[in-house]
């Protein structure tokens, strides 16, 4: 298909340049597959209207690459999903440049696959520079091609690009921006701590006739939370009703760990506990608990914290690394050593593994009340666990080491770990 000039560029704009070509911290751990089913969170809804089946599983790129070649006489599209799919975006991109040599037909599908694995790889603009060979081979971006290119620039942290493809969708594209598209740029928003251009898009998407879903106020709340702006996020609460709305977990969760946080553990708790109620029917995860024992034990409530603490596997939850660091963190703080000693005994018995966490912690409470025999035989166990003090401990060891009043023997048990370390 031989495409005019001006509707490749009309494609193309708006221009993008000085793109950041590696991912940030700002990518986190809640994307998805962003070609056939978006996601901004671990409770993202599928809503995507066109859905992927890949006929090549799990297979390997060398098996893939070996399909692609017997397939070459019957022209059914190659492996590319698979390729992707193994973290290889070069491979996967000569695997395309056959296609091109073969005349092999690419579709939207194949396309979108391949923008979704750039953008996973925090290429952005190379993804963005593909919609010209796209075009070019007369196949037009669709919805979901926008969408996992703001979920792209999203991860990089360059959500004012993210926002510029929103508004090409909306003038300048027969394409309508969906709820996913808004969900995508509130997210962004509010993951880089832009909470006001978050509101803004969300206030304007019911005057386009978009209502926000659970995930919009999911990720709106949250993001309110994490500014510690509890009273905006509790009227975000009550309004989603206006749309039909119960808050889930992740919402509710959001609140408990921002009042604690901001101490106002109280109120925390009365959340906590109208949960699983007759008002509030929503069952709280072992993420809510930990942010509750969490505040509890920061807000000196130990015993309150350890009575939830002990009171899990009757909500039929069970305690991870997490929530034993947290109650061991607690112990330590209030000079309650033997407890947390006792607490990282059970810990392993119950077959959860300790962390580097969990080792300093301890370590600490002991090399504070100067109890240096028990701080070694820790530090000890903690190395051969394959686990490294921490600055804050190396410091404790060397304020011990270079005052007075240490026993011989100890100091030079601690010179023998630290010359082993």
């Amino acid at each position: 298909m031989v495409m005019k000039t001006a509707t490749v560029a009309s494609y193309l704009t708006p221009k993008v340049s000085n793109y950041p070509h590696y991912p940030s911290a700002f990518h986190s751990n809640l994307r998805k597959d962003h070609v056939f089913t978006h996601s901004i969170s671990p409770t993202y809804p599928k809503e995507r209207s066109e859905k992927s089946v890949s006929c090549f599983g799990d297979l390997a790129l060398d098996d893939a690459r070996q399909v692609f070649d017997e397939m070459l006489q019957r022209k059914p599209l190659p492996p590319i999903q698979s390729a992707c799919g193994s973290g290889s975006w070069e491979k996967a991109k000569r695997l395309l440049d056959d296609m091109v040599d073969q005349k092999i037909p690419r579709d939207v599908r194949t396309f979108n696959i391949l923008v979704d694995a750039l953008c996973k790889e925090g290429k952005a603009k190379e993804a963005y520079n593909l919609l010209a060979v796209m075009v070019k081979g007369g196949e037009f971006p669709n919805s979901v091609t926008y969408d996992t290119l703001m979920d792209g620039y999203c991860l990089i942290d360059e959500v004012d690009k993210a926002r510029n493809l929103l508004d090409f969708m909306t003038t300048r594209s027969f394409l309508q921006p969906s709820v996913i598209s808004y969900n995508t740029l509130i997210n962004g928003y509010c993951k880089s701590e832009d909470l006001d251009e978050a509101l803004i898009i969300f206030e304007n998407m019911p005057k386009i006739g978009i209502n926000p879903n659970m995930v919009t106020y999911s990720a709106l709340i949250s993001g309110l939370c994490r500014e510690g702006r509890v009273i905006d996020a509790f009227k975000r609460l009550n309004e989603m009703k206006t749309y039909g709305l119960e808050a889930n977990i992740v919402i509710y969760s959001a609140l408990v760990d921002s009042l604690c946080k901001h101490k106002r553990v109280d109120e925390a708790l009365a959340l906590f506990e109208k949960l699983d109620g007759v008002t509030i029917r929503v069952v709280p995860n072992i993420i809510t608990c930990n942010c509750l024992i969490d505040g509890l034990c920061k807000d000196g409530k130990l015993d309150e914290a350890n009575k939830l603490f002990l009171g899990l596997s009757a909500r039929g939850l069970q305690p991870n690394v997490r929530t034993y660091n947290i109650m061991i963190n607690g112990l330590c703080k209030r000079g309650r050593l033997n407890e947390a000693n006792e607490l990282l005994v059970k810990m392993i018995d119950s077959g959860c593994s300790p962390d580097g966490f969990t080792y300093n912690i301890i370590v600490q409470g002991f090399l504070v009340t100067k109890e240096t025999l028990k701080a070694i035989s820790t530090l000890k166990t903690m190395h051969d666990c394959g686990f490294s003090a921490n600055a804050y401990t190396a410091g404790l060891v060397v304020d011990l080491l270079t005052g007075h009043g240490l026993d011989a023997s100890c100091k030079k048990a601690l010179e023998v770990y630290f010359r082993k370390t």
